[in-house]
């Protein structure tokens, strides 16, 4: 008899080593008003089992937007627990402009039902340019990307924040806890002094550079538990209809030794955040 898969509660996930964010939404010729919301399953890396999923909320207007500007638009992730909807399953089969808030077919039930966290964010700045596949954001007026993560009862668990200093070609994150304390610092291998990350060919012949998660004063990777192996988020080859048909990017995040329940959950949303402002518009 063949047993349930078990939902990706915040005290399971707090039992994890490693989770596979798979995208859900097909983003193959998606752009302006037909840029769909960016949902996404959550599977065991062990098991491939689906133990939860994330929908996205946002607008028709912060959607439209962000097909020429990556990582603008004021959005909402919800986490939730359990097998998704069938909405989630099948998502955006349908060329059409998306309308409502989130995907089309998925219910207030749904929308409401085993949230887990959020990820939020209001109106920030966009890249200007890219470097390879890598989005640099712009200085002004906004303030860069970040993801604020909260549990189910709205209580502030950490934040996600894009980090701008001298060596601005090289993506970096500071992941903060409730009280503001920096965690984990999260950047590529770098090159030529730390001003380049280190590109290195992964599947289909593309850049394919973990995004390290590592001591915030030291800069040194950390390892995983019970293991040797660094604690990344790493974009994982997805095959050739994933790659090409769909453009869907799946990601393994690998948790560091000693990470609390609550600090993998505000990972997610690291994680969710750099595929925000990095790769949801690189293909």
């Amino acid at each position: 008899m063949s047993v349930a898969p078990v939902s990706l509660t915040m005290d399971r996930l707090g039992e994890k080593d490693e989770i596979v964010l798979a995208q859900a939404t097909s983003q193959f010729l998606r752009c302006l008003c037909l840029q769909k919301s960016i949902n996404y399953v959550l599977s065991d890396a062990e098991d491939s089992e689906i133990h939860g999923w994330i929908h996205e909320e946002s607008s028709l207007c912060g959607r439209t937007f962000s097909a020429c500007f990556t990582g603008f638009r004021e959005t909402k992730y919800v986490q939730h627990a359990g097998p998704p909807p069938a909405a989630i399953v099948s998502d955006n089969s349908s060329f059409g402009c998306q309308s409502t808030v989130a995907s089309e077919g998925l219910s207030e039930e749904d929308r409401r039902s085993n949230v887990v966290a959020t990820h939020q964010k209001t109106v920030t700045c966009t890249d200007c340019f890219k470097i390879y596949q890598f989005a640099i954001p712009v200085c002004n007026f906004f303030p860069l990307p970040y993801l604020e993560t909260k549990d189910a009862n709205g209580r502030v668990l950490g934040r996600t924040q894009y980090v701008c200093d001298m060596c601005c070609a090289v993506p970096k994150f500071n992941v903060n806890d409730a009280a503001g304390t920096t965690k984990y610092y999260i950047r590529p291998d770098t090159c030529c002094c730390g001003t380049c990350v280190a590109c290195k060919c992964g599947g289909g012949g593309k850049f394919r550079v973990p995004f390290i998660i590592r001591d915030p004063k030291t800069k040194e990777p950390l390892s995983m538990s019970n293991s040797q192996d660094q604690a990344t988020i790493t974009n994982l080859w997805t095959g050739m209809k994933n790659e090409f048909c769909t453009n869907k990017e799946n990601y393994k995040l690998s948790f560091p030794q000693g990470a609390t329940a609550e600090e993998k959950t505000v990972l997610m949303g690291s994680a969710i955040l750099v595929d925000f402002t990095q790769f949801e518009q690189s293909e």
